[in-house]
């Protein structure tokens, strides 16, 4: 049931008893309500225990859910965000955005920074690094939580955002208030992802320090390693930043910044002591960091380190994280709006990542009702909505095929495409299209998405050679079978664990040489798929095409998008012939699959030399012998910042029109 809050904003006129849960949540999104509070009331033993207070400035968006949400068991109150900030300033606070200086840092154009507030002590964000939510009021509304009325005779809360699934019962989280360490004023997720560049992947970490994160602009690196410089324009500091760091830390803080001592954490689903945090007066200790970098011009206002990494220095020394604090019976899983179920794989972790927790966090650009997220990491909101508990879709997500199957594509095509025809722009406008799968190296979500050069043949990819580690690679026909041929001999022994020490050692070293240990699990299951027997380039071809085009991922860590309609692969002419005289049956799994073609015709037909035109030509009739459908594109006519060309593709494979193509 729904109450408005503001009628108890200056009394505790409800009936609270010891076992009350109260929690707050900063939410306008429909959808994002709709998940976080259906999925608490599912999994909590008792929900009519919860006291759920959401500040918003979007009421109508608070309607529709709760007639969406029907009764669902939890206390829901409306706290409106007008209401909150004029009783703020009414008890003598003077929130952050209500200062003079608030906004100093932009350039006037929406999340742009100002070049000319940059001064000696300032940190230069990086390119991705520009988003107008990181100086919300809202983000800045969570340092005065203790003091808003309705909470200020409250000694703990939870916080959490609205971007989550509860699978477990928050009762748990709950009780963690009488652990919590005396010096520390809240519990937080501190297992966080970090991109590696040789796996092309992110990858978790358990123990990410502030050290590591980019929310205080060191990344992992040494101090002399951040400093700008000719050759180091963004994501660096100016040459004053750390010594005025450190002395602006003596001085509000008290005592020397350690960058390594401190977990980095997030605060998707955190537990506030409320009372620890006004007697430690924290929300002074924040705005003295606030009228500091309004001062020193340190972090501009539209960059992770001004909304997250100021946070991290006021919070120093008070924070604690949710596994150690319960050794691991509450659990918070973060990243699951920027991270892939494959990375999750190929890092070595498994779907105990998600079923073994009590909260999902969708941080991230790729929240579980958008086009874009992952296929496994839409399912426990989708199932959410459905009215399932945890316990009713965990066997859903415990089934080896929900991650790999991808059952219902309407169409299959082929981006076929003349030897001197640049298809970067083709592809990479079309597959902006979320329900298009189309095999690509500049989709939206590139680093699970087929490459590509999926079908590319080896020689033609060098990349392949220095670049062994990157886990797209995985997805690439001509890698997966260059290396087992190179384990043809004694890969099912090795596999099996039969190998003898020997050839076991000889075996791990070459991978180690080669840097191909992530892909090992992955090339043992394509071993054993075929027996072991002898490497059969032709068999192998098949397999990997016709899995493919059906949408079967389970021996490959690329996959398509939960909203993807059609599958479709990019293929140059050339490939197909050469292909062709080295045995790989192209014609004969086209045949089977019957793709439609899209086919890109050179520019330069007329000019080009006899023996390539015999080769189009070729192309040509063989198309028109196995009589597919087939839609001519002369590139020239139809060029790539043509948003015509991009009806018709979509009319050939009876796709919706998208409109927001980024031509």
């Amino acid at each position: 049931h729904w109450e408005e809050g503001q009628e108890m904003l200056d009394s505790t006129g409800f009936n609270y008893t010891a076992d009350t849960i109260h929690m707050c949540m900063f939410s306008g999104r429909v959808e994002g309500l709709l998940g976080t509070l259906k999925s608490m009331a599912l999994n909590t033993v008792d929900p009519s225990k919860i006291h759920m207070w959401i500040v918003t400035d979007n009421h109508t968006a608070l309607a529709e859910a709760s007639e969406m949400l029907g009764d669902v068991k939890l206390n829901l109150h409306t706290l409106d965000i007008d209401v909150v900030e004029q009783e703020l300033l009414e008890d003598g606070f003077k929130p952050v955005w209500h200062w003079e200086e608030y906004g100093s840092s932009l350039s006037g154009h929406g999340a742009d920074w100002d070049r000319n507030w940059v001064n000696e002590n300032s940190a230069l964000p990086a390119s991705w690094d520009h988003s107008t939510m990181h100086m919300h009021k809202l983000n800045h509304l969570r340092f005065y939580i203790p003091y808003m009325r309705v909470f200020r005779d409250l000694d703990n809360i939870i916080f959490l955002d609205d971007d989550l699934i509860i699978q477990g019962d928050v009762q748990a989280a709950w009780k963690a208030k009488d652990i919590l360490p005396k010096e520390h004023v809240m519990v937080g997720s501190c297992k966080v992802w970090k991109y590696s560049d040789h796996s092309g992947t992110f990858a978790p970490r358990e123990n990410a320090m502030y050290f590591d994160s980019t929310a205080l602009a060191m990344a992992g690196r040494p101090e002399e390693e951040t400093f700008c410089n000719s050759n180091l324009t963004e994501f660096c500091v100016n040459k004053n930043h750390y010594t005025n760091l450190y002395r602006r830390f003596d001085e509000i803080n008290g005592g020397k910044l350690d960058f390594e001592t401190q977990k980095e954490w997030n605060y998707g689903f955190s537990l506030l002591d409320l009372k620890a945090w006004r007697e430690k007066e924290l929300t002074a200790v924040y705005e003295n960091w606030m009228h500091a970098n309004y001062e020193d011009h340190i972090f501009c206002e539209t960059s992770l380190m001004y909304g997250l990494g100021i946070a991290f220095l006021a919070f120093y020394d008070h924070v604690s994280c949710w596994e150690s604090l319960t050794n691991s019976e509450f659990v918070v899983r973060d990243g699951l709006g920027f991270v892939t179920y494959p990375e999750i794989v190929f890092s070595g972790t498994d779907v105990s990542f998600v079923t073994e927790t009590e909260v999902l966090h969708y941080d991230g650009f790729y929240k579980p009702w958008t086009p874009f997220t992952d296929t496994f990491f839409a399912i426990p909101y989708l199932k959410t909505l459905e009215g399932q508990t945890f316990q009713e879709y965990k066997s859903l997500l415990l089934n080896p095929e929900t991650a790999s199957k991808h059952d219902d594509f309407e169409d299959k095509f082929i981006v076929l495409a003349d030897s001197d025809v640049d298809v970067n722009d083709y592809l990479r406008i079309f597959n902006q299209n979320p329900e298009v799968c189309l095999t690509t190296n500049h989709a939206d979500w590139d680093r699970a998405n087929y490459p590509q050069d999926l079908f590319v043949p080896y020689d033609d990819s060098k990349t392949f050679i220095n670049e062994n580690g990157f886990m797209r690679n995985m997805c690439c026909f001509s890698f997966v079978d260059h290396w087992l041929r190179h384990f043809e001999k004694d890969g099912l022994a090795y596999c099996s664990g039969t190998a003898g020490p020997d050839t076991r050692e000889q075996i791990d070293l070459s991978i180690e040489a080669s840097g191909i240990a992530g892909h090992i699990p992955r090339l043992c299951d394509w071993i054993g798929m075929n027996g072991g027997g002898a490497h059969n380039s032709s068999k192998l071809f098949t397999q990997f095409f016709q899995k493919f085009f059906r949408g079967d991922s389970s021996q490959s860590p690329c996959r398509c998008l939960s909203f993807s309609k059609v599958v479709g692969a990019f293929v140059r002419a050339k490939w197909i012939l050469a292909g062709e005289e080295d045995g790989l049956p192209w014609w004969q799994n086209i045949a089977s699959v019957r793709p439609k073609i899209i086919h890109l015709k050179s520019q330069s037909h007329k000019h080009t030399i006899k023996r390539i035109s015999e080769k189009q030509e070729k192309i040509e009739h063989k198309l028109q012998e196995l009589g597919l459908t087939v839609l001519p594109v002369d590139t020239k006519k139809c060029s790539s910042s043509d948003s015509g060309c991009y009806k018709r593709f979509e009319k050939f494979l009876s796709l919706e029109h998208f409109h927001a193509y980024r031509i």
